[in-house]
């Protein structure tokens, strides 16, 4: 017999009221059961090719304009997602939506499920402000119908963690992921979800993801006394709930590695990063952006050993799967190229490493634009080479550009941060803004001596009186030499 909570999801999307034996379970509903639990068991192709069947089933069924043949699209998208398909995700997405808003009334719930899913397919593909709206939209459902204390809700607020976090906004993805673990530590043990009659919650497995994405969040940060207890209890809830092996704990272990390499343990960082590449290849194959990432983390470490010639061949191992996979306009292949830039630049290969900050950076600012933390990084770092350029290449005058908005947003942020009260986080992004002026335009040019004024004012704030004094002189000195206006 299937649980009373399930009849009754059944019930609510229109089955009969008598309970079902197991033979009576409609078939879309055995397919997605059965695609769950494959994947639950890292069988992903064949829990994708059971959710392909649950759509058709639920078309066949019910039609193509359904609430259930929604639900059993947005088990496909998750599926085509996971197994890195993301065009065919996108494709039953928008299936999925167009039924949800259909159904918005009487179902709002399958309507968020698809917004999620979605929010973090446009999260991946660097389309942020649609990524941002669309989980917005999503935790907003869950919160009015669920209230704000049910783990869907918390499974909401980290992917619209996750959204911030890649939008530079750190702060935010912290509170919103703080309050997703809170939800989900007061959880009961198994829940089904409101949305999926046949998706079983693992507060205890959900919890393990958002304590990990939590640590990596700190670890991106150099937080890493904050981040190390949380990627060890995430392990531990995840080994507990699904073994070592299995994809979930792979995810944990690359953060655990990170930590590991910033510590300087090598040989733990290089064990555990391999130990998640062989479980992401048993799970997904060789040809997978998840793969990608992992030879990514694992050529890092090489660099870190000062094995270069090996960290080269896994970059462009990483690279080639990344453009078949994603293609040649994904920011996450721009990340890849940057890291082989800066191998390239330890190396002294200055031309090689300023084609690849090209590409990168060009990558990143169609993707992002020119104020995202992630092309100030980039723009920053390529910042040295471009030292010396003619004053009118077009090449070094667009570089310019990029750099000195770039030093723009990082003083607005810093003086975000000092309005905060946190000090710290405002003096490195003042530091970087002026150091990305001075590269773009020399220590003289004015913009420079703004941004010096509000870093004095900061140091003020920190009573350091004397660096404030400091800046304060050169600032005026570069005012005194601009022509009166």
């Amino acid at each position: 017999m299937l649980s009373p909570r399930v009849v009754v999801l059944l019930m609510s999307l229109g089955f009969s009221s008598v309970a079902f034996a197991a033979t009576d379970i409609p078939s879309w509903v055995q397919l997605m059961q059965q695609s769950q639990k494959a994947e639950e068991e890292s069988h992903f192709e064949k829990a994708g090719a059971l959710a392909f069947d649950a759509v058709k089933r639920a078309e066949e069924s019910f039609g193509i304009m359904d609430v259930r043949t929604a639900q059993a699209l947005n088990r496909a998208a998750h599926m085509h997602s996971l197994l890195g398909n993301a065009k065919e995700a996108e494709a039953a997405l928008v299936r999925a939506r167009l039924i949800g808003e259909q159904e918005k009334e009487e179902h709002p719930l399958v309507l968020a499920e698809t917004l999620l899913l979605q929010a973090d397919l446009l999260r991946a593909a660097g389309k942020l402000s649609e990524a941002q709206a669309a989980a917005q939209q999503g935790l907003d459902l869950r919160r009015a119908q669920l209230g704000t204390e049910h783990p869907d809700v918390a499974e909401a607020l980290q992917v619209l963690a996750s959204v911030r976090s890649d939008d530079g906004l750190a702060d935010e993805a912290e509170t919103l992921l703080k309050e997703a673990v809170g939800i989900q530590r007061r959880a009961p043990e198994v829940l089904v979800s409101m949305e999926d009659p046949v998706k079983v919650r693992n507060p205890r497995l959900e919890t393990a993801r958002t304590l990990n994405a939590l640590a990596s969040l700190y670890t991106q940060q150099a937080k890493y006394a904050q981040a190390q207890p949380l990627a060890d209890e995430a392990k531990e809830l995840a080994v507990a709930s699904v073994g070592e092996s299995h994809a979930e704990t792979a995810e944990i272990l690359g953060t655990l590695s990170e930590l590991a390499r910033h510590a300087g343990v090598y040989d733990e960082a290089e064990r555990l990063r391999t130990e998640q590449l062989r479980a992401r290849e048993a799970a997904f194959g060789k040809q997978h952006p998840k793969v990608s990432e992992s030879i990514q983390g694992l050529a890092r470490v090489r660099r870190s050993q000062g094995r270069n010639d090996d960290a080269e061949r896994l970059y462009l191992q990483a690279i080639g799967i990344d453009e078949a996979m994603l293609g040649k306009e994904h920011p996450d292949l721009a990340k890849l190229l940057a890291d082989l830039a800066g191998l390239y630049v330890i190396e002294d290969r200055r031309i090689e490493a300023i084609t690849l900050y090209d590409r990168a950076l060009g990558i990143l600012e169609r993707s992002y634009g020119l104020s995202h933390p992630a092309t100030e990084q980039v723009a920053l770092a390529m910042a040295p080479l471009r030292t010396g350029s003619g004053a009118n290449d077009p090449e070094n005058q667009r570089y310019q550009r990029i750099l000195s908005m770039a030093a723009q947003s990082l003083n607005r942020r810093a003086g975000v941060y000092r309005n905060l009260g946190e000090y710290g986080a405002a003096e490195e992004l003042f530091k970087q803004a002026i150091e990305m002026l001075e590269r773009a335009f020399g220590p003289e040019h004015p913009d420079v001596g703004v941004v010096l004024e509000n870093y004095a004012a900061l140091l003020r704030k920190m009573g350091r009186t004397k660096n404030a004094e400091e800046a304060e002189r050169r600032a005026a000195k570069i005012r005194a030499k601009q022509p009166p206006s």
